[in-house]
């Protein structure tokens, strides 16, 4: 009983240490945090992708573009959402601004569930207070600043276990932009703390 007691602690503990994160980027898509994703301010062939904020307590509930899992070429093909007040969240921001017309190709793979994206306008708009990165300028999301989503354009999927975002993109001025939102994890101390508590739960147990 004593040994499966101080694995569970193990357990607690060891999960304390897994923070919600970007696993890995492929194709065009790199790990890099510009100074802005204001239209053709920070311009360049790679997708640039970067963690906006974690473990946002939302006060009020979030609108997103669309939360289903598979492909969107089409905006009749977004299906919207929203994230209740109370949720723990995270979130990424993905951005394409190349200096001529082109197109480029990425997926981002994500330590936890993707709940939902933000591909237009006013949802970047609504959030970039609550939710973008302190560092980084984003200015007034107008035009086409997100997604121009058609079959030979703009397209992105999320995967079936929500942890896989892949996305193509044709663009040129204003570029194209994806606000990801995933599920958050609890801050290390939170769960250290359950873990100490747990612990000293089993202390009390044993004297009794």
């Amino acid at each position: 009983m004593q040994n499966k007691s101080l694995a569970l602690i193990g357990a607690l503990l060891a999960a304390a240490t897994s923070q919600a994160a970007i696993i890995s980027t492929g194709g065009s898509a790199v790990l890099n945090m510009p100074s802005s994703v204001v239209p053709g301010v920070v311009q360049g062939p790679n997708i640039s992708v970067f963690t906006e904020k974690t473990n946002v307590l939302l006060g009020s509930s979030l609108s997103l573009d669309h939360v289903n899992t598979g492909t969107v070429n089409a905006p009749a093909s977004l299906v919207g959402g929203s994230v209740a007040a109370g949720t723990l969240i995270d979130s990424y921001f993905v951005h394409y601004d190349p200096a001529n017309s082109a197109n480029a190709s990425g997926v981002v793979r994500f330590s936890t569930p993707i709940l939902g994206v933000m591909v237009n306008n006013a949802a970047f708009n609504a959030s970039h207070s609550a939710l973008g990165h302190a560092s980084v300028a984003y200015g007034t999301a107008s035009g086409a600043y997100g997604l121009e989503l058609s079959a030979n354009a703009d397209r992105f999927s999320i995967s079936p276990d929500r942890k896989v975002l892949e996305f193509r993109f044709s663009a040129s001025n204003p570029g194209d932009r994806i606000r990801v939102v995933t599920q958050a994890v609890p801050e290390p101390g939170t769960l250290a703390a359950a873990g100490i508590g747990f612990a000293a739960f089993l202390r009390k147990r044993r004297k009794a």
